[in-house]
């Protein structure tokens, strides 16, 4: 063979084996591409995912955190409202232990005038004894004028002044 037969074979061999060179490179680098995007889209897949549960997780915690909340305000609204009714209780038990004492006191003090009255009419009456007729407890004077004996103005032998008892 002729040398630049050679040569040409020879350039024809190391062009090509450079070409299949490159094309395995190119089908390798296509291959890794592949691989490459694949991987991105299993991340991004996966990062969304996180992201979702992330975000079902918050609205968990948002919905639990909102249901505590309510039940604290409402055990609040309801300790308040237990509160005030006790409160209204005392002051209905106070009232009516105040009407309760005013009415023993005005009891005590009515059962204290009754007793007053009961030994005040516990006394013994003194009957009324007659001491005489009423001529007799006429004064002298009297008994002596004219007037009253329709007669003269003559004086009686007693001529006293005093009662006659």
């Amino acid at each position: 063979m002729d040398p630049a037969t050679a040569i040409i074979i020879g350039s024809t061999l190391l062009g090509g084996s450079q070409l299949y060179s490159g094309y395995k490179r190119a089908q390798a680098s296509r291959k890794q591409a592949k691989a490459l995007e694949k991987q991105a889209d299993e991340t991004r897949t996966s990062s969304i995912a996180k992201i979702k549960q992330l975000q079902a997780e918050q609205a968990d915690r948002a919905a639990q955190h909102e249901t505590e909340i309510s039940a604290t305000r409402e055990r609040t609204r309801a300790q308040s409202a237990a509160a005030t009714a006790a409160q209204q209780n005392a002051i209905r038990q106070i009232n009516q232990q105040q009407a309760s004492s005013r009415l023993a006191i005005q009891q005590s003090n009515l059962q204290a005038r009754i007793a007053k009255q009961q030994q005040a009419g516990n006394v013994t009456k003194r009957t009324r004894r007659r001491v005489g007729s009423p001529l007799k407890l006429r004064t002298g004077v009297q008994a002596n004028s004219a007037l009253a004996f329709g007669g003269s103005g003559t004086k009686s032998s007693k001529g006293s002044s005093k009662l006659n008892v």
